[in-house]
């Protein structure tokens, strides 16, 4: 609502109009509603909105329209294809042995203390807490699970930035898991991130009110195969729906029987419910002792002092997660995807008290400590098995273990998972010498 004072101005400015009338009020005028022009152009508006409600029927109300929603609403990159053969090239970096190198070892500085705001040590306030930090990092206010489904724990809260080609913008990602697979929750504003499917696999559903879509499967290699080809068996779902400028993914990747599987009806219920301000945070925050975030967090659950390497291989330095036993108060460090593992255990609830059972089996010392390095027998998996087979690696793994103060520790490093990356009985020496 205008001023008094406003509109006493106005009435000033109009008295003081002068008689004649200027250039772009003469051309203002000429387009009013009641000249040949302003009829002309409200005819054309008319038809123009008369195109547009005819346009929503037909795509709402006819078979031929609902298929050409198809046509418009695409949350995919879709291809006809179910197959593409691998160029020479990519089969042979497929196929092709993994060259080995030797790996060097860089200081890290161990991960600071879990911040204030996340006080609760059974780790029932991380989930909101991440969700906060993520929220202030990507400036918006993210939907998340009006719970979990069941069986699911909550793993950790992403702020991405996603710089592909032809995109830019951030992305906010909720993660969950079971021991068979990963729940991760997707949004963002703008373009979906890319991701090519089969035209015939994506079906139409409806997320609330909102257009969505369906998909199940992806585009892989299967053993010994020199063709990228379309695999559909439930392990791989999502669905992508857009309301207004935010986009929305939830990917499922776990099979069916498997603990937790969720089919498409599942993952359209969990959908739906989504809601941005959750009432039952203490069941979405529970953490899985699987797949620990950090280690401040790890300390807070165990309520112990976990130790942290102050070395580690200069292409393994990534930390994964921490993994927790309860009922044996044994913790794991998890580095590069499973390619270094560091255990901590308490004697008298350790499992694994020598390495006599290993090949090659030596007597070592770290720092003032009695121990045993060890190399694990190698193990044949199903990859080695196709023809060809898909990694041509080995598959066996370094160990080293001692015990000191009570403690049981063991370094695991596992070069199948490394990239080809080799680690010395001496540097994985070093690396249990820089426990602190």
């Amino acid at each position: 609502m205008k001023s008094a004072s406003t509109e006493s101005q106005m009435e000033a400015m109009l008295e003081n109009l002068p008689p004649d009338v200027g250039p772009r009020l003469e051309q203002q005028l000429s387009s009013a509603p009641w000249t040949p022009r302003g009829v002309k152009r409200r005819r054309v508006f008319i038809g123009i909105y008369l195109s547009i409600i005819l346009l929503v029927a037909l795509v709402g109300l006819t078979p031929q329209g609902r298929a050409f929603a198809q046509n418009i609403f695409k949350f995919f990159t879709t291809t006809d294809q179910s197959s593409f053969p691998l160029s020479e090239e990519e089969i042979n970096d497929l196929y092709a042995p993994i060259p080995t190198y030797a790996l060097s070892l860089v200081e890290v500085t161990p991960l600071p203390p879990q911040p204030d705001d996340c006080p609760n040590p059974d780790g029932t306030e991380t989930y909101e807490c991440e969700i906060k930090q993520a929220e202030n990092e990507l400036n918006m206010d993210l939907k998340e699970f009006s719970e979990p489904p069941p069986i699911w724990k909550f793993v950790e809260v992403q702020a991405l930035s996603n710089t592909s080609s032809s995109l830019t913008n951030d992305i906010g990602e909720i993660t969950y898991a079971t021991s068979s697979g990963y729940l991760i929750l997707r949004q963002g504003n703008g373009d979906f991130p890319p991701d090519r499917v089969l035209s015939s696999a994506i079906e139409q559903v409806k997320i609330g009110e909102y257009y969505g879509e369906y998909v199940d499967g992806l585009f892989g290699v299967r053993n010994g195969d020199t063709n990228l080809s379309w695999d559909a068996v439930g392990a791989d779902q999502r669905i992508r729906w857009r309301e207004g400028e935010r986009w929305f993914e939830i990917f499922a990747s776990v099979g069916p029987g498997t603990s937790g599987y969720l089919d498409k009806q599942a993952l359209i219920s969990l959908a739906s419910s989504m809601v941005y301000q959750p009432e039952n945070r203490e069941e979405t925050a529970q953490v899985d002792f699987d797949f620990i975030p950090n280690i401040p967090l790890a300390e807070k659950i165990c309520v112990c002092d976990i130790l942290q390497p102050g070395k580690l291989p200069n292409d393994n330095t990534h930390f994964d997660y921490v993994r927790y036993d309860p009922e044996r108060k044994s913790i794991t460090l998890h580095y590069g995807y499973r390619a270094l593992r560091i255990v901590q255990t308490p004697l008298e609830s350790a499992i694994i008290r020598d390495l006599d059972s290993y090949k090659n089996v030596d007597t070592v010392r770290v720092g003032d400590a009695v121990g045993q390095f060890g190399i694990s027998p190698a193990q044949k998996t199903i990859w080695e098995s196709a023809t060809p087979p898909v990694f041509t690696t080995n598959n066996s793994y370094s160990v080293l273990l001692w015990k000191k103060d009570g403690m049981m520790y063991q370094i695991y490093f596992d070069q199948s998972f490394s990239g080809g990356g080799q680690l010395t009985k001496e540097q994985m020496i070093e690396i249990g010498e820089s426990l602190r």
